[in-house]
C-alpha cells in the first residue's frame, strides 16, 4: 500500500496488474497514465490493436502532457492497491482496480464532430420524458 506523500510526477507504480506512471499530485488524489500496455480502439478492426510498453513508448503515446492515452484518478482508495514493485500472490483481497482499464478509441474528426453535436443537440419534450422527469428518484424520501 502506498501513500500520497509517496507518490512522484514522472514515477512508476504498480497497481492492478499494470504499471503507471504518475502525471500530476492533486491534494488527495493521483492522477496517473498506464505504461505497460495501451488498447487501441477503432471502428476500423484492421486499426484495432493492443500495444505493449516499448512499442507505444516508440510511437509517442506517452509523450506528454497532454497524453495521447487517458489519464485515471487515483483517490485514497485505489492507493491501498499500489505499490512501487510488482504485486505478489497473497491471501488477502486484493482492491477493487476494476475502473482503472481504459480503452482509446480513434474515430475520424467528422465522426467526433457528429457525435459531440448529437450530445449538444437538446432532446425534444416528449410525454415519456416529462413523466421520467417528474418521477421521484428513488433516494428521495416517500411522502
Amino acid at each position: 500500500m502506498m501513500e500520497h506523500k509517496e507518490f512522484a510526477i514522472g514515477e512508476t507504480f504498480w497497481c492492478g496488474g499494470g504499471l503507471w506512471r504518475c502525471s500530476d499530485i492533486g491534494t488527495r488524489v493521483i492522477i496517473a497514465i498506464r505504461i505497460d500496455r495501451v488498447d487501441v480502439a477503432s471502428p476500423t478492426p484492421e486499426l484495432c490493436r493492443t500495444l505493449g510498453h516499448t512499442e507505444a513508448e516508440a510511437e509517442g503515446w506517452f509523450n506528454g502532457p497532454p497524453h495521447a492515452v487517458s489519464e485515471t484518478v487515483f483517490d485514497e482508495y485505489d492507493m491501498e492497491g499500489c505499490s512501487l514493485k510488482p504485486a505478489v500472490e497473497t491471501d488477502e483481497p486484493a482492491a477493487d482496480t476494476s475502473r482503472l482499464d481504459s480503452t482509446i478509441i480513434i474515430v475520424s474528426s467528422e465522426k467526433l464532430d457528429a457525435f459531440c453535436t448529437q450530445l449538444d443537440k437538446p432532446t425534444e419534450p416528449n410525454e415519456k420524458l416529462r413523466r421520467l422527469m417528474q418521477r421521484r428518484s428513488a433516494w428521495e424520501e416517500k411522502t
